[in-house]
């Protein structure tokens, strides 16, 4: 059985956006990046765009278990859809790391053995300069990241970064491009006319686990609702020791982080 997730959103519409905020919601407001998809991506059921990870897992408590696919652009443009973010002071800077949700990535057609996914979330970490300069983004993709110091990225309106979406494995990247293959480099990302993009300011969830006032979605880290996938806010990882880049200094089809990073791999951003 197969589901287009803005169907979905009828039934479980709203329900993150009245939400408590952390202490650095307003900067993380400030500093969300905008996403910009491929001019392709959410035409073909399982090229997704992002979604609403409560409304997945609420399908998935209520017994679905088919493939949830956003591909509704609308539901981006009005703010249905959230993005997510944590944050931690690290010294004097500010590390906000973004994420967001997608219900389903495809799987590569160039390699066979390469089987598409329920849940996958993307990511984008900004480092805030003393409270108030963006300073380095990082950019994830799915077995490695880079690191860009400021001017070797996009910004838009002075205080947004812009990131570019991998239509089919759904990583960020800091520039547009790709020859359409499944080499590190070489998702599909080229927005075209159509300028498919997504504001993570106008629809912004904090991640959290501090008691009552967490969503049931994000204290339950059951593997049947999310594929074995951990939730982000979950896995134990430190803001603070992030590290530049991870995967090779050399372009290859393999994971190849390093080679477009500014910030070395035993650095941090």
């Amino acid at each position: 059985m197969i589901i287009v997730f803005s169907v979905a959103l009828v039934f479980f519409r709203g329900s993150e956006c009245a939400d408590e905020v952390s202490q650095f919601h307003s900067e993380a407001l400030l500093y969300a990046p905008r996403l910009r998809f491929d001019s392709k991506t959410g035409d073909t059921l399982g090229q997704c765009l992002p979604g609403s990870a409560e409304d997945y897992f609420r399908l998935r408590q209520n017994g679905f278990t088919g493939r949830i696919c956003n591909m509704d652009y609308i539901s981006i443009l009005d703010g249905r859809i959230p993005a997510y973010y944590e944050a931690a002071q690290c010294g004097s800077d500010l590390i906000i790391s973004y994420w967001y949700f997608y219900g389903y990535k495809d799987d590569c057609p160039m390699l066979p053995g390469d089987p598409g996914d329920d849940v996958n979330w993307g990511r984008y970490v900004v480092k805030v300069l003393n409270g108030n300069q963006v300073d380095r983004v990082t950019f994830y993709q799915h077995e490695g990241w880079y690191t860009r110091n400021p001017g070797r990225y996009e910004v838009f309106e002075s205080t947004h970064p812009v990131a570019y979406v991998g239509k089919l494995r759904q990583g960020t990247y800091h520039d547009d491009g790709g020859s359409g293959t499944c080499c590190y480099f070489e998702d599909y990302r080229n927005p075209g006319s159509q300028d498919r993009h997504m504001d993570s300011w106008n629809n912004l969830v904090w991640l959290r686990n501090n008691g009552s006032t967490t969503p049931e979605w994000m204290t339950n880290n059951d593997p049947y609702y999310w594929n074995g996938v951990s939730l982000p806010h979950l896995r134990g990882e430190n803001l603070c020791d992030l590290r530049g880049c991870e995967g090779g200094n050399l372009q290859t089809c393999d994971t190849c982080g390093c080679h477009k990073s500014d910030v070395p791999d035993d650095q941090r951003p």
